[in-house]
């Protein structure tokens, strides 16, 4: 009977380690915004001006695609503890090139970006700079 509690015992210690060890791993993922318009991906990672990764910081996009670029979508996401989110589905040739507004606290910048031709593999690096700081409010 004690070997057999034990045993018994042991099988829920791993089943309760691949559990846990399943959630971590889905926490790591970065979060993904599929827009459903295209093929193509970016991959985003935003940092301070010290190269920390920048937890939620909102990134804002407005894409125009289809004919004569009359089709719009206003895209919005936000990073995760490594600073990285993830657009997908995005248009291989959008109407005009990409503006990305990213913001974080007082922090608040734009950046432009333009889909390459290997656009499933496109990266976009966003670092804030000290002079990228809001006015305070009075």
């Amino acid at each position: 009977m004690a070997i057999r509690h034990n045993v018994t015992n042991r099988l829920r210690l791993l089943v309760l380690g691949l559990a846990l060890s399943g959630v971590a791993g889905a926490a790591a993922d970065a979060p993904v915004l599929d827009a459903e318009a295209g093929p193509c991906a970016l991959a985003i990672t935003v940092s301070d001006p010290e190269n920390r990764p920048v937890y939620a910081a909102k990134i804002r996009v407005t894409v125009r695609h289809g004919f004569m670029g009359l089709r719009r979508m206003s895209l919005e996401i936000h990073t995760d503890a490594e600073g990285k989110a993830l657009l997908t589905g995005l248009p291989g040739t959008p109407k005009k090139r990409l503006e990305f507004e990213v913001t974080s606290g007082r922090f608040y910048t734009i950046v432009s970006a333009y889909p390459s031709s290997r656009c499933r593999e496109d990266r976009l690096n966003v670092r804030f700079k000290n002079r990228d700081l809001l006015p305070e409010e009075p």
